[in-house]
């Protein structure tokens, strides 16, 4: 009744009957609301693109270990909760990790979950920002991968790769702030993304700062970065 393989679009032809048939109960109530029109899939389905393993690129760099975040969901998890994720079969028999962080505290608790194609029962055991850690040892890229975490919280990022421009800035960080307060969340954080930079910063911060421009803040931050890389080398070599 589907057509892609994480259950995330129902084929034209699937009625309200094939959906009564389906026997996993957070599938069927997917199916249901994508039925309705009632499913937002923004942030919980996504492809992700593999990178370069952060420790090994920066061993190579000599610049110490770079970001294990560099693939963000835009998902909050609740700690003690159940989620279901499906998994693309592009990665065939190989893995990746599901990395949630808590940026709110100042130990940062964290959970590594290994995920595999098709599907997966996480329980989440800390609170926090989900991440895709999907590394290779080698400068090739693996072939991207499409996830899909069903019923995941979506408290958004903005990315300028994405193609994400300031309108998608206002929506997003609307998106944020309904999130926070409907989980409760406090002090909620979500990333911001440049062409090399990535922030994370609390959600009543750029409500305070920079409510509708994020591209000037980005633009910013790259230039700076660009400064710091060049008379480091990282630009020339």
């Amino acid at each position: 009744y589907f057509e892609d393989n994480v259950f995330s679009r129902l084929k034209p032809t699937t009625t309200q009957a094939d959906i009564a048939k389906i026997t996993h109960p957070m599938v069927r109530a997917v199916a249901q609301e994508l039925l309705n029109g009632t499913y937002t899939h923004e942030f919980r389905v996504r492809t992700y693109q593999s990178c370069k393993d952060p420790e090994i690129t920066g061993s190579e760099l000599t610049i110490g270990q770079r970001s294990a975040c560099d693939n963000p969901t835009g998902l909050f998890f609740e700690q003690g909760k159940k989620y279901i994720i499906f998994v693309g079969d592009e990665i065939g028999d190989q893995t990746l990790d599901l990395y949630i962080c808590d940026w709110r505290a100042n130990v940062r608790p964290k959970q590594t979950v290994t995920l595999k194609s098709g599907l997966n029962t996480v329980d989440a055991n800390v609170s926090g920002t989900g991440y895709i850690q999907y590394w290779t040892k080698t400068d090739d890229p693996a072939p991207a991968v499409k996830i899909h975490v069903c019923n995941g919280n979506e408290i958004g990022f903005w990315d300028v790769r994405a193609g994400h421009t300031n309108a998608d800035w206002k929506r997003i960080l609307a998106l944020a702030n309904d999130c926070a307060q409907r989980l409760s969340i406090s002090n909620a954080m979500i990333d911001v993304s440049g062409e090399l930079v990535q922030l994370i910063n609390t959600v009543q911060a750029f409500n305070t700062y920079c409510p509708d421009d994020i591209e000037d803040v980005m633009k910013m931050h790259d230039e700076l970065m660009t400064i710091e890389y060049t008379m480091m080398g990282l630009v020339k070599n």
